[in-house]
């Protein structure tokens, strides 16, 4: 997971836990409630709350800034973003290709349709 807050990205990856310290791990059970592991199992299930991901900043953020508080943590909610998931690609017709055209038989169709009324 990616997430900008205080025009800084972060990034952590709580599948194995590896870019957490011990002492960050506590931190977040103290501030959300939740175990550790499960926190992590939630992230890889991608279903963390909000508070969830707070926290998960809220430690980031303390590595810079050790005195930050918890509840003094705020970011834009569109700067979260998951590393796993693939950006969507728009699917681009080819060159001179029209997706809104009529084909050509269906023209020549409902114009003789027209001329025969």
């Amino acid at each position: 997971m990616k997430v900008t807050a205080n025009g800084t990205e972060f990034e952590v990856d709580l599948k194995d836990g590896a870019t957490l310290s011990y002492k960050e791990g506590v931190a977040i059970e103290k501030v959300t409630g939740v175990r550790f592991v499960d926190l992590a199992k939630q992230m890889s299930a991608g279903s963390l709350t909000l508070e969830m991901i707070g926290a998960v900043v809220w430690v980031l953020i303390k590595r810079t800034d050790p005195t930050v508080r918890f509840d003094a943590v705020d970011f834009d909610l569109n700067d979260i973003y998951d590393q796993d998931e693939p950006e969507e690609t728009p699917e681009v017709p080819a060159s001179g290709d029209d997706p809104l055209a009529v084909p050509p038989e269906e023209a020549t169709n409902s114009s003789d349709a027209a001329s025969a009324t």
